[in-house]
This record gives structure tokens, C-alpha cells and sequence, in this order.
């Protein structure tokens, strides 16, 4: 199921320790399915309600480019003349002054991991863009020259991104308590996802090995060589067996406080490497698919006909998002991050930058993106800037969104016309950029 790891350094605060691990696709053309038996996520105080976007101004209309509009219909030519369906194909290209060139931009097509940023706009718009998910370990007991006397309690607060390097920084804060025997059990309650199981009981086995150095297994000990240098190596050992709870005992005391990655960082992850298990976990929170599509409605004014979800993913071809559907959920995203003086490159990969689903691609630097990819699918969405600074929101001048959904056997066909348009696409951006700049007319900066 699993596929090799990565590490991304850290930023994880266990007594001041900070620790992230990046455990997944390593390669653009994979994608993670979901775990066999996994587990739904419950009902809990982290469900939220999806919040109505603000009132934004009403949109200048839309005219048609014809610059944009002849690199559109060549590109759909050159699919055509492959043998490719047309009516599975679809492209959207909208400039920051309100030109547009399109083929089949409100057609409903699928949209694999494209879904990822409806996913991403729900949750920024549930969550402040700073929100931690904590994960609480408490105790029944006394502790007794190094010995809990009772049960190790995991109370699971759903983050996504509980890994290794997590248990293993868990571990070192047990020992700095005093704690090197646990008498009882490790009882795993509430929502808990270690190296994306959704498995309550596979990541609590998986804990229990990460907070004693001497179960490592060769990958726990691979992840444990990003730690600082000189990070202790844990050793705690559980007597007892690990057990799934439904509710938090009684009588229990705090011991410690794990605070995940912002809901920004953990989307940043999510989006880099098209994590499927925190994108389906983030959609599961926030209440289903049938939520997920009403929000992204509401969220980014898309009709409701050009979009159908049935998870958080993109797994299935059943989710369909409309090319110009997909730029208005860009330009959400853009909108909600605003207020917190963030933009898209701090949720997307960014080219020539991020490591991830983008390394691979042979596109212009300073592009962030999101890719989508099923056996039979590609999609790549984003915004192009005419510079190698990526654009922060689809209202920076001078700056174009693109969306392309491309359905049919022929993927490596698929990457290559995606990049080849993205990269006309910014050659003419930076062509009408400095056209501009040599048309407009000249200041005297002796004479102002």
C-alpha cells in the first residue's frame, strides 16, 4: 500500500521540539490507493461547518482573447490529429484583465487529484488557516522509579500528518517525564492516523514501535536520521497489548500535547505530493462528499452542474470539476488566503521549487500547480506569472490561470502537450508583458 518515503525536515513541537515527516509518492505518475480497512473517521468536536464565503464584488465580465484563443485551439488540434476524443478534452485560460480562451471550460470532465483543491478551499474556509489538530496523551496511574503503574493513553485529535519522527519525539518526552515502562496497555481513543493508516489499531502498532528504538523497523530508523543530530533515541516499553477505545476513561491525567503542522502547512504537504489518506480525511472531517461539492459551490460560485464529488481525493472518475470551474476554486483559495498575507504557493507546489508531483514535469519555473492523474487521466491546473515568482492569487496583475482535463490512454501524450501548452502560455505572458511596458508611455524622473 505504502510507497517509498521522503522526508521534508520538520516542524513539529513536542516540548519545544520540532519535527515533520514526508512519507509519500515519491514520483508525479503514482498515486496512493486508500488503505484496505481502513477506518471511517467518527463523529467528533473537530466536525465543523462549512463556513459561506464573504461577500466578494461582482466580476468584470469575460471576453474572449484571441492571442490566448489560437494557443487553446492548436493545442485541442494537436490532440485531435493524435486520435484523442475531443469531447474528453477541456482547457480554460483566463487572464488577471479578464480575457479568456477556452475549449469546453464549463464541460464537466474528471478531474482526479484537481479534486485535492476543492478539498483544500472546504478546509480553509472550516479551519483559521493557523489551526493546529492536537493529539493528547494521557495516563491512569502513578508513575514509580520509571514505571506507569496502568494504561498509556493515545486520545487521537485527527491530524494527518502524525508520523515516525512524531512517535518517536513522543517517545523522548515520555522518557524526559520519567517514564521508561508502561505496566498496561496502549489504548488508542478518538481519531488516530500514524503514517497514514486509518486504522486506529495498525498506527497505534505502529506507535507503540516508534516510542522503543529497539522495535524500529529499517524504515523508523531511516526517518529517525532527519532528526536534529543528537536527538535521543526512545525507549519505552509497553507491557501490556495495544487496544482501540470508543471514549476516554476516567480518572485520567494529561501528560502531553502534540500540536500538528497550521491546517496551511498540512495542506502544503498534501497538495505536494498528492496525499490521498489527508485529503480523504480532511473531506471525511468536514462531513462527506455531499458537503465537500456544497461548499465548493458556495465557496467559488460554480454552478452546480459543473461539479460532482464523491470523496476529497480525486480517486474515481466520478469526480468532475469544469475547466473554468477549477480556476474559480484557484481564485477562492486566493480570496481566503488573503487575510492571513498568504497566497497560492503556500498551499500548492510551486515549480523548480517544491519537491513532489512537479519534479518531474517539464515546466517553466515559477508556476504553482496542482496535477491530477488516473489510469486514463490527466488534468494540471495553475496560475503563471511572467516572471519566476510565483503568483500569489489569480488578482495579481499581469498573471493567467490555466486548467486542462485531458481523458484518454495516452498519459505521457497527455504530460507532454500539458507542458508544452503551459510553456506557450508563458511565452506569450511575458511577450504581452513587455509589449505593454514598451507602449506605455515614459516618465521623465527629472520632471514628474
Amino acid at each position: 500500500m505504502k510507497s517509498s518515503p521522503l522526508s521534508y525536515g520538520g516542524i513539529f513541537v513536542i516540548f519545544t521540539i520540532a519535527v515533520v515527516l514526508l512519507y509519500l509518492d515519491r514520483f508525479p505518475r503514482r498515486f496512493s490507493p486508500p488503505p484496505s480497512g481502513s477506518a471511517s473517521v467518527q463523529s467528533s468536536e473537530t466536525n465543523l461547518k462549512v463556513l459561506e464565503s464573504p461577500p466578494s464584488p461582482t466580476p468584470t465580465p469575460l471576453r474572449p482573447d484571441p492571442q490566448l484563443q489560437a494557443i487553446v485551439d492548436a493545442h485541442i488540434a494537436k490532440l485531435k490529429n493524435a486520435g484523442f476524443d475531443p469531447s474528453q478534452q477541456a482547457v480554460w485560460v483566463e487572464s488577471s484583465e479578464g480575457t479568456v480562451g477556452e475549449y469546453q471550460g464549463r464541460t464537466r470532465l474528471p478531474a482526479a487529484s484537481l479534486t485535492k483543491l476543492a478539498t483544500t478551499l472546504a478546509a480553509l474556509n472550516s479551519w483559521p488557516a493557523d489551526y493546529k489538530f492536537y493529539t493528547r496523551i494521557v495516563s491512569q496511574g502513578t508513575i514509580e522509579n520509571g514505571v506507569l503503574q496502568g494504561d498509556l493513553i493515545v486520545q487521537g485529535g485527527a491530524d494527518p500528518f502524525y508520523v515516525w519522527e512524531s512517535g518517536i519525539q513522543l517517545g523522548n518526552a515520555l522518557n524526559q517525564l520519567g517514564i521508561k515502562t508502561v505496566k498496561g496497555n496502549l489504548v488508542i481513543q478518538g481519531i488516530f492516523v500514524m503514517n497514514f493508516e486509518r486504522d486506529p489499531a495498525i498506527g497505534g502498532t505502529l506507535l507503540r514501535q516508534a516510542l522503543n528504538a529497539d522495535l524500529w523497523s529499517g524504515e523508523a530508523a531511516q526517518q529517525y536520521q532527519t532528526l536534529p543530530t543528537g536527538t535521543p533515541k526512545p525507549n519505552l516499553t509497553i507491557e501490556g497489548e495495544v487496544v482501540v477505545a470508543t471514549d476516554l476513561p476516567v480518572g485520567t491525567q494529561l501528560l502531553i500535547e502534540q500540536p500538528s503542522l497550521t491546517l496551511v502547512q498540512l495542506l502544503k504537504q498534501m497538495n505536494n505530493y498528492s496525499n490521498n489518506i489527508m485529503a480523504q480525511l480532511f473531506a471525511d472531517l468536514l462531513g462527506g462528499s455531499s458537503i465537500l461539492q456544497e461548499a465548493v459551490v458556495n465557496l467559488a460560485k460554480i454552478p452546480a452542474s459543473e461539479v460532482a464529488l464523491i470523496n476529497g481525493s480525486g480517486l474515481g472518475p466520478e469526480n468532475q470539476i469544469s475547466a473554468r470551474g477549477t480556476c474559480q476554486i484557484l481564485r477562492a483559495i486566493g480570496e481566503s488566503l488573503a487575510p492571513y498575507q498568504l497566497g497560492l504557493p503556500d498551499i500548492m507546489p510551486v515549480t523548480k521549487v517544491d519537491p513532489g508531483t512537479l519534479e518531474y514535469r517539464y515546466l517553466p519555473p515559477g508556476i504553482a500547480a496542482k496535477t491530477g492523474t488516473l489510469w486514463d487521466v490527466s488534468t494540471l491546473a495553475g496560475v503563471i506569472s511572467p516572471n519566476d515568482r510565483p503568483a500569489t492569487s489569480l488578482d495579481q496583475p499581469q498573471t493567467l490561470c490555466f486548467a486542462i482535463l485531458n481523458r484518454g490512454s495516452g498519459i505521457d501524450f497527455f504530460y507532454t502537450s500539458q507542458e508544452n501548452l503551459v510553456t506557450e502560455l508563458k511565452t506569450q505572458l511575458t511577450k504581452t508583458q513587455l509589449t505593454e511596458r514598451s507602449s506605455s508611455p515614459q516618465t521623465n524622473p527629472s520632471n514628474p
